[in-house]
């Protein structure tokens, strides 16, 4: 659990940071990223894309996760 904490915070971290580059970096090649307001896109590169044309629109961005859910052995959400 501690491992999806980590990565869970990295990946906050990243976004409210509105950094593409270290955002990809929580993803693996075959990693998806899906979004309400947007296609779904698989790989770092494209979540790297898909985050900087999106964050473009933001001045700053805050996160305050409520719960963390492991969704799998290798994956994980949070509201």
């Amino acid at each position: 659990m501690a491992m999806i904490l980590n990565a869970i915070e990295k990946y906050g971290a990243a976004l409210c940071a509105l950094d593409g580059a270290a955002l990809a970096e929580c993803f693996a090649a075959e990693g998806e990223w899906t979004e309400p307001v947007a296609p779904t896109v698989k790989g770092p590169e494209a979540v790297r894309g898909l985050f900087e044309a999106m964050a473009a629109g933001f001045a700053s961005l805050t996160l305050t996760p409520t719960k963390i859910y492991a969704t799998g052995p290798h994956d994980a959400a949070f509201t």
